[in-house]
């Protein structure tokens, strides 16, 4: 299965690379090929690129992606600027701005030295485990 996972990542990165500008489509089906892959840091760098195209605002379950990519690839700075912008655009009241409010408060939880280190605030993020 590693292998299958290997060659799907390999080849809709040729693909990618193909095109003259980010094909989004495209990129969505690497993405989640990167994070079945649980390859976290090649799959935040794609949602950077990914989320340079779009507004937080347009793609807010993208933007909380970031943010969990970052965290799992053990970036919690980087995670904590994620959640920052989503929780900053989209405020308290829409359902993603919520999530990152939790992970904001999860991540200065883990700041503080305590044991529950690798585990996600919420369990799901709209359909994506924080799990591996």
């Amino acid at each position: 299965m590693a292998r299958d996972q290997q060659d799907a990542v390999a080849a809709l990165r040729r693909a990618l690379a193909a095109q003259e500008r980010l094909d989004l489509p495209l990129a969505r089906q690497l993405l989640d090929a990167l994070l079945n892959a649980g390859q976290w840091q090649q799959a935040a760098s794609l949602l950077r690129d990914m989320l340079a195209q779009l507004p937080v605002a347009e793609q807010p379950e993208l933007a909380l992606l970031l943010g969990v990519s970052e965290y799992r690839a053990g970036q919690l700075e980087q995670a904590r600027t994620a959640f920052l912008a989503v929780a900053e655009q989209l405020g308290e009241t829409d359902g993603s701005g919520k999530q990152a409010r939790q992970w904001l408060d999860y991540l200065d939880y883990v700041s503080s030295g305590t044991e529950w280190a690798m585990h996600s605030p919420v369990g799901t993020l709209g359909g994506f485990t924080s799990e591996k």
